[in-house]
């Protein structure tokens, strides 16, 4: 099993929910951050980061434009995350939050690619 199936199986009664829009949040940043390539069937592959914003995991729609420079990326939403800190893996919140949206979107086969974005 998995440190995120371990997280996952260990986090009971969570709640998962939609973040603010674009308008009222544009900009986000991520602590505590992973960055995963997603295959969809028929699809070409998606970009997403998950981390932990301060208050709650997150995984963001798909990255469109990333800037290794600033460690900004803008979403498929128009959101831009800024990945801040040395990466230190996912805490519960965030690995809870990337279980369940990988359930919810029928558990596509995934890539870690944090190594390029660090």
């Amino acid at each position: 099993m998995s440190d995120i199936e371990k997280i996952q199986t260990s986090a009971i009664n969570a709640s998962i929910w939609r973040p603010n829009s674009v308008d009222q949040e544009p900009e986000t940043r991520l602590t505590n951050w992973a960055v995963f390539r997603v295959d969809f069937p028929g699809d070409e592959p998606t970009i997403h980061f998950a981390g932990y914003t301060g208050y709650e995991g997150r995984v963001c729609s798909p990255i469109e434009t990333y800037d290794p420079v600033t460690k900004r990326g803008v979403t498929r939403s128009g959101r831009i995350y800024e990945l801040v800190a040395d990466r230190s893996g996912l805490n519960r919140d965030a690995a809870y939050v990337w279980g369940n949206w990988l359930r919810i979107n029928d558990h596509p086969k995934f890539t870690d690619v944090t190594e390029t974005y660090l």
